[in-house]
């Protein structure tokens, strides 16, 4: 049900919705990061993908799903993106797969880092 109204929302809507979630103290409601996380891949825009990020770390809701959907991001063509997905991930505990992605975007932009 979260998955779909965020994905159905256009980009100011979004903003607005995170930004609500942001301020608030409480919890998102339940299942929120779970159906929000697999719609990830959709967003463009740096500041929803930030905002979805601190709502993470706010709430300590990190996960493998969530981790997998930000490690998409590595090869995004807009760096800022990448590289916010790659602070995001690099100081987590990371399955084999996420943790050689992480290694190779950090290899690869090592200049840009």
């Amino acid at each position: 049900r979260w998955g779909m109204l965020f994905a159905d929302l256009n980009d100011a809507r979004r903003v607005t919705f995170l930004e609500d979630l942001v301020r608030r103290e409480r919890l998102p409601p339940q299942g929120f990061f779970a159906e929000t996380g697999r719609h990830l891949g959709e967003l463009e825009n740096f500041y929803e993908f930030q905002m979805f990020l601190s709502l993470v770390d706010k709430h300590d809701a990190d996960s493998p799903a969530i981790q997998q959907q930000v490690a998409g991001f590595l090869d995004h063509r807009n760096f800022f993106l990448a590289r916010r997905a790659y602070d995001y991930l690099a100081d987590r505990e990371l399955d084999d797969k996420t943790s050689r992605q992480v290694a190779e975007f950090r290899e690869q932009h090592r200049d840009r880092l």
